[in-house]
């Protein structure tokens, strides 16, 4: 096992992870940061925040030494995309698309 630091950057904040988490392997980390990027930003849009605010992140992934060895974007964890002919998530819908 491994320890390994979560530091988030947030919206021109930066939280650092001072105590870390032991993984079995890197895998294992960047899966626990890519659910907890999820888990942030299904929060804020839940709370309102405009979709650009919300996926405005990064998890930095640090070894024992302090190097980055992994990192996931907001807007990668989300996997974001638009699907073509769809009604909901097609770029026309999305233009015309009210309340």
């Amino acid at each position: 096992m491994a320890r390994y630091f979560i530091h988030l950057q947030l919206r021109g904040d930066q939280i650092l992870d001072t105590e870390g988490r032991e993984f079995a392997t890197l895998d294992a980390v960047h899966k626990e940061a890519v659910a907890s990027a999820r888990q942030m930003i299904a929060f804020d849009l839940m709370q309102g925040l405009p979709l650009s605010e919300a996926l405005d992140g990064v998890i930095d992934i640090c070894d024992g030494g302090g190097a980055t060895v992994a990192f996931v974007p907001f807007p990668q964890a989300a996997e974001l995309r638009v699907i073509q002919g769809s009604s909901i998530l097609s770029t026309d819908s999305m233009a015309t698309w009210t309340n």
